[in-house]
C-alpha cells in the first residue's frame, strides 16, 4: 500500500509494467503482493513523499532492469477494471 503525503506519484505495474495510475496528496495506491511494480515521481519539479506499508515484516524487493521512465504527463488510470475513456470522459470498451 502506498499513501501519498506530498507530491504526485505514478505507479506502473503488471508483468510488463503495462498498467499505470497516478495519485496525489491523500490518495492510496494498492499493489498486490508479488506483482512487479515501479514507483515514480510524476512531477520532477516537486518532491514526492510517500508512506509505504508492506504486508510482511521482511520486504521482498527485486530491482527490475527496465528502460528509462517516460517524461511526466497526465496519465489516466487504465487497467481491466478501469477501461479508458474518451475526451468527453465516456467509457470506451
Amino acid at each position: 500500500m502506498i499513501y501519498v503525503v506530498r507530491g504526485k506519484a505514478r505507479v506502473r505495474w503488471g508483468e510488463r509494467l503495462e498498467f499505470v495510475a497516478e495519485a496525489g496528496r491523500g490518495d492510496f495506491i494498492y499493489v498486490p503482493p508479488y506483482v512487479p511494480h515501479q514507483k515514480i515521481n510524476a512531477d520532477t519539479g516537486a518532491s514526492l513523499e510517500c508512506v509505504i506499508v508492506r504486508s510482511d515484516k521482511e520486504p521482498v524487493v527485486v530491482d527490475l532492469e527496465v528502460t528509462a521512465v517516460e517524461p511526466p504527463e497526465s496519465v489516466a488510470w487504465v487497467d481491466p477494471g478501469h477501461p479508458a475513456s474518451d475526451a468527453k470522459g465516456e467509457r470506451r470498451e
